[in-house]
């Protein structure tokens, strides 16, 4: 189907799209419109709906002997919003761009630790945040063994509405 409608919309046409599927609209559509409950709540590219509603990256390490001045040097990292320490175990909340800061920042100390993860907010969380009583995924990024019960640490969970998508 994907390379149907990628066809298609190589030759000029316009596709409707109606889909659950939150990859297959950000693969297949230029612009979205999403309905929940027979209203639209968000229209834009793909991109312009996940900057306006889940622009907030996670990067999360363990460092049990990290130096002192770690968190000093990664709360002055460009992109950092907050960093949380317990004890060994880091979890850094900011922008996408900030990402690349605390890996660069991390080989620069000497130390690239090998639970290091990163989520990137996508479309998904975007929708997710759109949805009646659930928390702004600016806010509630998931970090290691956050997230939904029983879902894989990061990984977006959708769980209803509509959305509509095209090409042109």
């Amino acid at each position: 189907v994907w390379a149907a409608v990628r066809q298609l919309h190589e030759t000029g046409t316009t596709v409707l799209l109606v889909t659950h599927e939150t990859d297959e609209a950000e693969a297949l559509c230029d612009r979205i419109a999403v309905m929940y409950a027979g209203r639209l709540v968000e229209a834009g590219t793909p991109a312009e709906i996940v900057s306006r509603h889940a622009s907030r990256a996670t990067v999360w390490f363990s460092l049990p002997d990290s130096p002192d001045l770690l968190l000093p040097l990664i709360n002055r990292l460009e992109g950092v919003r907050a960093v949380e320490q317990k004890g060994g175990q880091f979890t850094v909340h900011g922008d996408r761009r900030m990402i690349a800061y605390v890996g660069a920042a991390l080989v620069q100390l000497g130390t690239v630790p090998t639970d290091l993860g990163a989520h990137v907010p996508d479309l998904g969380d975007a929708l997710l945040s759109l949805l009646p009583g659930q928390p702004a995924r600016d806010a509630d990024v998931p970090g290691p063994g956050g997230g939904v019960p029983g879902a894989v640490p990061g990984a977006p969970v959708y769980t209803g509405s509509e959305m509509a998508g095209g090409r042109r």
